[in-house]
């Protein structure tokens, strides 16, 4: 849920092509967007639950990585940055 009043006009319109972008989106290793709806203060939006968390919580919980499981976290990664290439889309804020 995201707060109207704390929204610039032009942050109000990058979250509505974000949601836009993210209606494009079908693939196993970005979250699912079903839908937002607007009340008079908040934005509201319905993603896909992801019962571990993101993967900066995932990784900061977890203390210590086996070399296997980082490689197949980063073959998700590089798949879901080269799906998002092929959409002609540019993610610009990836971290964990």
């Amino acid at each position: 849920m995201i707060e109207k009043n704390k929204l610039t006009k032009n942050e109000k319109l990058a979250i509505q092509k974000e949601f836009s972008i993210l209606k494009l989106c079908h693939n196993p290793y970005i979250i699912k967007f079903y839908k937002h709806y607007e009340t008079k203060n908040n934005i509201c939006i319905i993603t896909e639950f992801i019962k571990e968390g993101d993967l900066f919580e995932y990784v900061k919980d977890k203390v210590f990585l086996e070399e296997y499981e980082t490689a197949v976290i980063f073959k998700q990664l590089v798949e879901a940055v080269q799906y998002l290439n092929e959409l002609g889309l540019i993610h610009r804020d990836l971290k964990p």
